[in-house]
């Protein structure tokens, strides 16, 4: 294994066809329903699976190493081959005394439909195939995880990659809208759920396009913070206006004019936690970058004045023209007695109360919750595929075990982060920790009302941040003041 001095270079070494494959899968997730259908994220996979074939051919011919955004991420790529193994074991027929020793009630329910004799071996998972679907997607997130370290190697592949994904979710912004205006009631996919009277664009659910563009926005304005120049403090009125008008000129650059696209879109879905946890996340990372940049003795007034104006300029401004009162509405009529996700919550904790350790498998959240579910439940007979919070419902389907195993590498990554934003003098590197700081943070307060985890362009989307992160971290404590461009 070669020896790593950066986790960034001025040239990359992998070709650029794979990189342009990489960013293709990226581009093309969000279209199909936000990948959300059997033959959708099969395609996933199938790109997936094809990108990282060639790249294990070209490693065996010599052509392309490991990169060391890769050897610097082992922790988490080890963590989750544990998790892949863990996972596979649901799959797995077991001994019955093993599986009643892990989990009774798995055993009690395997023995008791009569499908299988006691002394016939049974797995963890008691929806076999679903687990198995699940343990393919993740996979491919891990895969997809892994391309994105070995492939983004240089500063301007880098660059590239963030506006790859901004555009996509500009894109996503401005068909949301299209639809949404037109009030057309089919698309060439299915019935229009844009015509509803909210945004979802190429997503069928609201939520999961909110998402969509927060984790995107983040990247979004990452970017932009890394472009701002923070070299020069003026302490006369006159100069501080000048910055204040540099800041609002801005609007009229490309990348200032998709972050308003996506703040509009976004606004448009009417999303009550997708605003919520921009509006969160963009504050708790705006907060951590000032408190780095006031410890580091740095100038910061560029970056108050650019949040501000996004806060002042786009959200309140710009909302009251597309519709930010009716999120407003939509927050303080929530009555939570009617929330059908509070009763699902209840039911998966009941769940939990019987699958502490090992869950139900993944995936199997469908097949079982009809058992938890009472004749109380707001939707009435409706089916509930997930259970509108990620963090239950990974535990009732994989257990705490799992839930370790799913979680800390999202711990770590946070601290890697928090590292770049404080140690590193580099603009790109600190503007995209920014990024992921605030990705990161939106995600988990979205997916505690949501499933957007299990939508396979928002798990993809999230994996990309994740290895970003690693991506930007300085591989020694030289390379906190390389700046090559």
């Amino acid at each position: 294994m070669h020896t790593c001095h950066h986790t960034l270079h001025s040239r990359s070494q992998t070709p650029r066809p794979l990189f342009y494959g990489f960013l293709v899968l990226l581009v093309w997730m969000p279209l199909p329903l936000g990948g959300n259908r059997p033959w959708a994220w099969a395609t996933m996979e199938l790109m997936t699976f094809a990108l990282t074939a060639i790249w294990l051919w070209l490693f065996a011919l010599g052509r392309v190493k490991i990169s060391c955004a890769c050897i610097k991420a082992w922790p988490l790529i080890g963590i989750w081959s544990l998790w892949l193994l863990y996972s596979l074991g649901h799959c797995i027929p077991l001994p019955p005394a093993v599986v009643t020793l892990l989990s009774p009630h798995t055993a009690a329910i395997h023995l008791h439909t009569g499908i299988v004799a006691p002394s016939q071996w049974i797995p963890l998972s008691l929806d076999p195939y679903a687990s198995k679907v699940e343990w393919m997607k993740s996979l491919t997130y891990i895969l997809i995880f892994i391309l994105c370290l070995l492939l983004v190697e240089s500063r301007k592949r880098l660059d590239i990659l963030v506006w790859v994904m901004v555009c996509s979710a500009t894109f996503q912004a401005v068909i949301g809208a299209i639809l949404l205006f037109s009030r057309m009631d089919h698309t060439f996919y299915i019935h229009n759920p844009n015509a509803l009277g909210w945004a979802s664009g190429s997503f069928i659910n609201r939520n999961h396009y909110a998402n969509f563009l927060v984790m995107n926005l983040s990247l979004g304005i990452g970017l932009f913070i890394s472009r701002l120049d923070f070299s020069q403090e003026s302490h006369s009125r006159q100069g501080r206006w000048l910055s204040i008008i540099g800041v609002l000129l801005s609007f009229k650059a490309p990348l200032r004019i998709f972050l308003v696209i996506m703040v509009i879109g976004l606004i448009l879905s009417h999303s009550r936690m997708g605003n919520t946890s921009f509006l969160a996340s963009l504050t708790l990372a705006g907060g951590i970058s000032l408190l780095s940049f006031r410890h580091a003795g740095q100038n910061n007034r560029p970056l108050i004045l650019f949040l501000s104006s996004i806060l002042i300029m786009d959200v309140l401004l710009l909302g009251s023209w597309f519709g930010v009162d009716k999120v407003v509405d939509r927050l303080r009529t929530t009555d939570l007695a009617t929330e059908g996700r509070i009763h699902t919550g209840k039911h998966t904790l009941k769940m939990i109360e019987d699958f502490p350790l090992t869950g139900i498998g993944p995936g199997a959240f469908r097949s079982l919750h009809p058992r938890y579910k009472t004749t109380d439940t707001a939707g009435g007979d409706f089916i509930y595929e997930h259970a509108d919070n990620d963090y239950l419902e990974i535990v009732a389907e994989v257990g705490l075990i799992g839930f370790i195993l799913l979680g800390s590498p999202v711990l770590l990554t946070l601290r890697s982060a928090l590292k770049t934003q404080n140690n590193s003098s580099d603009p790109l590197r600190r503007g995209l920790a920014f990024a992921c700081l605030m990705g990161i943070s939106a995600m988990m307060i979205h997916t505690a009302t949501d499933y957007n985890l299990h939508i396979p362009a928002n798990a993809a989307t999230f994996m990309v941040l994740l290895a970003i992160a690693w991506i930007i971290h300085p591989a020694n404590p030289a390379d906190h003041e390389q700046n090559v461009r």
